[in-house]
């Protein structure tokens, strides 16, 4: 047992003497490099957002109020004809003054929000309601869909370009590779920025008898994805 016991306990002093010399190896210096890449394009935006709005004032909210909800009725029914996204934004109520500064009545306003793919459809619904209600503003975007196909793309291209500056990096310095210490993927710039929205006045500027549609023009959107590196060059 005693033999046993010997063996063991110089065994142990093997390698606790032996951990000065891995602990050496470990510490010797390596090269770290910092660099980072981009990738960029440039899309066409492929949705269109489009608010109505209706007001209507009065003496009384019970005489107001049915009309801007007729109103807004409307464009909910027009746009399920053409299968158009609808949304209410904004509904309000305030009270209107004469010019002596008293309480004469009630002003009724309320919007609504319409978004589609198809800017033919969405063109033709804000002409079909022309009359009832007013554009507040258009403005262009990009669809889920497309966000998330061109995040897919530019985060494989962003991967790959550091891959290759990477290895160039290495093979100039005549290294034996390379090993990554840390890697800072952003999501592309830009991706939920619309263009800017286009303003109308109250009046129906897209009316059915002056324009049954109206051509736009969606934009283009410049996306940025950048990745920031840093990786350690192998010298043996």
């Amino acid at each position: 047992m005693k033999r046993v016991k010997g063996f063991i306990t110089s065994g142990i002093l093997l390698l606790v003497s032996a951990l000065p010399a891995q602990a050496a190896e470990s510490t010797k210096p390596e090269q770290q490099v910092s660099f980072s890449v981009q990738v960029s394009r440039q899309v066409e935006r492929d949705m269109m957002q489009v608010v109505l709005y209706a007001q209507q004032s009065g003496k009384t909210l019970k005489e107001v109020s049915p009309i801007v909800t007729q109103k807004l009725n409307l464009a909910v029914e027009e746009a399920k004809k053409r299968q158009i996204q609808t949304g209410m934004t904004n509904r309000r109520t305030n009270i209107s003054y004469d010019k002596q500064g008293k309480a004469s009545g009630w002003i009724d306003y309320g919007e609504i929000t319409l978004e589609s793919q198809d800017f033919t459809a969405l063109s033709d619904l804000i002409a079909s309601v022309s009359e009832q209600l007013a554009v507040q503003n258009i403005r262009f975007t990009l669809s889920d869909q497309k966000k998330q196909s061109l995040e897919k793309q530019m985060t494989e291209e962003a991967l790959q370009a550091f891959k290759q500056k990477a290895e160039l990096i290495s093979q100039n310095l005549q290294t034996k590779g390379y090993q990554i210490a840390n890697l800072d993927l952003g999501s592309p710039s830009d991706l939920g920025v619309d263009s800017q929205p286009v303003y109308y006045e109250r009046k129906a500027v897209f009316s059915s008898s002056e324009a049954p549609s109206m051509q736009v023009e969606s934009g283009l959107a410049d996306l940025k994805i950048q990745l920031n590196a840093t990786i350690y060059l192998k010298n043996d």
